[in-house]
């Protein structure tokens, strides 16, 4: 160290100086690893809805095929998914009535399901699905 004008001229950081140092990279590195992790956490959110949107729009398509009134409760095997319903009524099974007025050859009523989704025999979703069930009388 060189005297100048009475005193040592410093070469290199005090001790002040790195623990601020530290304490500015550590608070940066902390906020940057907060911001990482929501993102992260969002992108899995996201992922997981994609996926739940997927086995809810091929569950529909296939309880389409379902009539509630003949099959109260089912199951539906696919090779990516097992898809589980119960139906219950929820108006009585009523005549309906054709265009000139006389009785047609079906019974309708209306039904709630409760379709359940399952993968690898974990539940991935769940939903109630109102659907007309019918029957034919004549």
């Amino acid at each position: 160290m060189k005297r100048v004008d009475g005193r040592q001229k410093q070469s290199g950081f005090s001790l002040l100086e790195a623990i601020v140092a530290l304490v500015l990279v550590s608070t940066t590195g902390m906020a940057l690893f907060s911001w990482i992790n929501n993102t992260l956490s969002g992108l899995n959110h996201a992922l997981d809805s994609s996926l739940k949107t997927q086995f809810r729009q091929n569950a529909l398509a296939l309880m389409q095929q379902v009539n509630p009134a003949a099959d109260i409760n089912g199951e539906i095997k696919t090779p990516s998914f097992t898809l589980h319903w119960q139906s219950t009524a929820i108006t009585p099974l009523k005549e309906e009535i054709d265009p000139s007025g006389a009785p047609a050859a079906f019974v309708l009523g209306l039904f709630d399901s409760r379709v359940s989704i399952y993968q690898n025999d974990n539940k991935v979703d769940e939903f109630i699905l109102r659907q007309v069930g019918y029957q034919q009388v004549k």
